[in-house]
């Protein structure tokens, strides 16, 4: 992790601070509202349904005094801070008065000591010092949160998770992570390699709470969700109990609102509501991703990419797209009908990072992987536009559901899935086609039949 680099994020004045200050705070455990009280015992709610703030009047009742706000939080001097949903903090002032005081962030949090931190669309963590200053703390960070006992907990895109000492210190605290969340009671969790939920229990101790999940997110009321194997979508009730919200699912995530989102077999888009309802969002999709700022994006069959505005609403980002990928940076790459990848860079604005590709997918490590069309070589991606050999002979690959890369060698017809590195082994011989639907592997052998591959064994379908 980079730990080293300072940063102002902004240069406006604010109001210095006259006193040292650790508020109240309370996490209200309901889909509804978070609470949270400034140095001048002003109490403040978060409705995460209509994303306002709320103060308290003397009677009891609440008036708005903020809009479009996805976390709020107080820090040691007392002061309100806000995430607005577009990914600026914001200090309050009084009344409905808000300053600018960052922009770039996707999340914010306090720690126990009431310093707060804010985590940039650049993968920086950075500490608010004073005024409009921002340090980095850290870097190479995919996701940020705070837990119920007020600690500071990172997730590296080197797939390990860190906990914040002090200044620029960190210390690992568990590693093989693909995706890190907090819950609404501010327990910690983490999704591992093994496709296992690990709750975080204290150090770097860990125990297993799910298993078979292919991929995990938390909505705006703080419920964790996750994308099983078999295709379900699951809601997490507490220890070791989950509940089935929905089923026939081949992606599932949520954007800088706290929705949730999935993507389903019959090529439609479903957001979630409440309980086990879904509405529909659109039709006619092949691959949803979310970007390092929380926007949401989708492929349609008629090789568009559309984001996400709000409701049932979405605009065209592109055109001439086969395939789309989001790294664990939250960078979007889409694979074009020019055999070119391009990266999505703002607005409808993109740049191209490859020439040649055939295929691309990203592994359950975050990396970018692309096959080249000529000489038929599994690359992947470092950054900008570098990319390094990691395989050859190659003449498809495939992600299934659990992050896996595989790829077909068509020198010896085998199947082989990738370890690390330039590291592979072996899973299927005599294998004429391969190919991967609705995040599942298949293999058509060398006499035409078709078997599905099922963890460590095979199954045959035809």
């Amino acid at each position: 992790m980079n730990l080293s680099q300072r940063i102002k994020l902004s240069l406006a004045s604010r109001r210095p601070r006259t006193q040292a200050f650790r508020p109240a705070v309370e996490s209200v455990e309901s889909r509804v509202v978070m609470s949270v009280m400034d140095a001048g015992g002003s109490q403040y709610v978060l409705n995460i349904m209509n994303h306002q703030v709320y103060e308290s009047d003397a009677g009891g009742s609440y008036h708005s005094v903020g809009l479009n706000i996805a976390q709020i939080g107080v820090d040691r001097g007392g002061f309100l801070y806000a995430l607005g949903l577009d990914n600026k903090v914001y200090e309050h002032d009084s009344g409905s008065k808000w300053r600018v005081d960052g922009g770039g962030v996707s999340g914010i949090g306090v720690d126990r000591a009431g310093y707060l931190y804010a985590l940039g669309l650049d993968h920086q963590v950075y500490e608010h010092l004073s005024g409009t200053n921002w340090q980095v703390d850290g870097g190479g960070i995919s996701m940020m949160g705070v837990d119920r006992g007020g600690y500071l907990y990172a997730l590296g895109i080197d797939s390990i998770v860190y906990e914040h000492d002090s200044g620029t210190n960190w210390h690992a605290d568990g590693g093989g992570v693909s995706q890190m969340v907090v819950d609404r009671a501010g327990y910690l969790y983490g999704l591992a390699y093994d496709h296992q939920v690990y709750a975080h229990v204290d150090n770097a101790s860990w125990q297993v709470v799910g298993s078979q999940m292919a991929s995990m997110t938390v909505d705006r009321g703080g419920f964790v969700y996750t994308l099983g194997l078999d295709s379900n979508v699951y809601e997490h009730d507490g220890g070791a109990i989950w509940h089935v919200d929905g089923g026939g699912v081949t992606q599932l995530g949520s954007d800088r609102g706290g929705y949730v989102y999935a993507l389903a077999t019959d090529g439609k888009v479903y957001e979630h509501l409440s309980a086990a309802a879904w509405q529909i969002d659109n039709i006619k999709i092949n691959a949803i991703g979310f970007d390092r700022g929380g926007y949401f994006y989708a492929l349609g069959l008629d090789h568009n990419v559309y984001e996400h505005d709000s409701g049932t609403n979405w605009h065209t980002d592109g055109g001439g797209v086969t395939q789309l990928a989001v790294d664990a940076g939250g960078f979007v790459y889409a694979l074009a009908t020019d055999r070119k990848v391009y990266e999505h860079l703002a607005g409808t604005a993109w740049q191209v990072d490859a020439s040649g590709v055939s295929e691309i997918g990203v592994d359950y490590t975050g990396r970018l992987y692309g096959l080249t069309f000529i000489d038929q070589l599994v690359i992947q991606h470092d950054q900008g536009t570098a990319w390094h050999a990691v395989g050859g002979s190659i003449i498809h690959t495939g992600v299934d559901r659990g992050g896996v890369l595989y790829a077909l060698n068509f020198a010896d017809h085998q199947i082989y899935q990738h370890d690390g590195a330039d590291v592979w082994h072996p899973i299927r011989n005599n294998v004429a086609q391969m190919f991967v639907t609705n995040g599942i592997l298949y293999a058509t052998d060398l006499n035409n039949h078709v078997y599905r591959e099922d963890g460590l064994s095979w199954t045959f379908v035809s």
